[in-house]
Order: structure tokens, then sequence, then C-alpha cells
């Protein structure tokens, strides 16, 4: 899946996805709310571009977590996916590390 922004900072990187996909906490927003948060990422480093695949799952990851504010729970959705995450990184594990030995070129 690609995920670019303007200046791929790892900090906001991780903070866009957490945001989208699993939680809107504090640790993320910076005690931001929903408008504030994605103003203020989209000044420090934009997105440049995005899978539809991650555009979905971040939709429906924000619906849920609407949902439950709506009910006054705060939801971590990474939870909920946890053992489909664990399980693709098993079965992806192998192929990564086979395609990590072929960029791989010993200088003699």
């Amino acid at each position: 899946m690609r995920f670019r922004t303007k200046c791929m900072n790892s900090d906001m990187i991780y903070r866009h996805i957490a945001f989208f996909n699993d939680r809107d906490t504090p640790d993320i927003t910076g005690k931001r709310n929903v408008h504030q948060f994605m103003d203020w990422a989209n000044k420090v480093d934009p997105i440049i571009s995005m899978d539809d695949d991650y555009i979905m799952c971040g939709r429906v990851a924000m619906l849920l977590r609407s949902l439950g504010n709506a009910f006054g729970m705060k939801l971590c959705i990474s939870q909920y996916w946890k053992q489909e995450a664990r399980k693709l990184l098993r079965e992806n594990q192998h192929q990564h590390q086979q395609q990590q030995n072929q960029s791989f070129v010993p200088v003699a």
C-alpha cells in the first residue's frame, strides 16, 4: 500500500496512520480536536497520496470511533484487527526477507 507525505516525516506518518486507523488520543492529536488535528497535520506534513484501501479503512475506523464517542466510549480500533495484522506480517515476513536479500549487493 502506498502512503506518501510531502516530507515523509516518520513521526507525522505515524500520527496520520494512527489517527485515521486507530485512535484520536492526546498522544496522537496533541489534545487537538479532529478538525484542529487535521489542519495542523496538513500544515506540518501534508499527505500527497494514499491508496484507496487506506482511505476506506480509515473511514470505517473513524465512523466506529465516532459511534463510540456518541455513547461515551473511547475506542482503540487497532485492537480489533491486531490478530489479522500479525497474521499478515507472519505470512509476508519470508517474502520481505527474500526481497531484502535480492536488493543487497555486496561490495568487493
